[in-house]
């Protein structure tokens, strides 16, 4: 997924995005493999990021001033970052910390227009029937091996129709843990020559409210899992 995410390196700013205080944060650390879970207690322009401090083994991790953190969060449709050192941490009333504020974040967006790759079973049907190709059952199995919000790439041991040709593709996603069938209006856009099979680039069309919504989520997840957000997935429930 080389290009997946779009990385936009403009003057983006947490005051320009107002992430909300609350926002999840994962946390790279020095020294420690592993991501860090914590929240945005608040922020302030020249001056401060206050987050809350991670536990490791149960306990508030202690660092040294000046020691550089990457902190990542989730806002709308990006994936935004920052390094910044530590200026100071406090143990009372609660465990937090304060990083210098940084002059500018890393913005990656996922596109409209992005792809993930999967593997999944899924099923093509006639639009109307009689109309596609008829030398054999609808529906037809098929392979998705790419998918986006607006288009999938298909491989199948069957013809499924030529340029232009209009069908129902049916996909089960899993998102946030459950599983979601969504049957999806296609068009066929493209139709390379294979050897032993058929590919086939569709693109979606009027796609209601519940399709959309189930393959944004499923889209947006897989995405955060190709950039190494598992664990944030996992600790909000996905």
């Amino acid at each position: 997924m080389k290009n997946a995410l779009a990385v936009e390196r403009s003057a983006m700013t947490l005051t320009t995005i107002k992430p909300p205080v609350g926002t999840r944060l994962q946390l790279e650390c020095p020294g420690i493999k592993e991501r860090l879970g914590s929240q945005l207690l608040g922020y302030q322009d020249g001056g401060s990021v206050m987050v809350a401090c991670p536990l490791r083994a149960g306990k508030p991790l202690t660092l040294e001033a000046g020691t550089h953190i990457t902190v990542r969060l989730i806002t709308g449709t990006s994936i935004c970052g920052f390094s910044a050192p530590l200026l100071c941490s406090y143990e009372a009333p609660f465990a937090h910390w304060h990083l210098e504020y940084p002059a500018e974040l890393t913005h990656k967006r996922i596109r409209q227009h992005t792809r993930v790759p999967v593997s999944l079973v899924a099923s093509a049907d006639e639009f109307a029937e009689g109309v596609l190709d008829s030398s054999g059952q609808w529906p037809r199995t098929l392979l998705c091996q790419n998918l986006s919000l607006t288009g999938a790439n298909l491989l199948s041991k069957q013809p499924l129709g030529t340029l232009g040709e209009r069908l129902y593709l049916t996909l089960r996603l899993r998102v946030a843990g459950f599983d979601q069938v969504v049957m999806v209006p296609s068009i066929i856009r493209n139709a390379p020559a294979r050897s032993n099979d058929y590919q086939y680039g569709v693109e979606f069309f009027d796609l209601d409210e519940d399709a959309r919504l189930v393959l944004a989520g499923f889209v947006y997840q897989q995405c955060l899992l190709e950039t190494g957000y598992r664990d944030y997935l996992a600790e909000v429930g996905y």
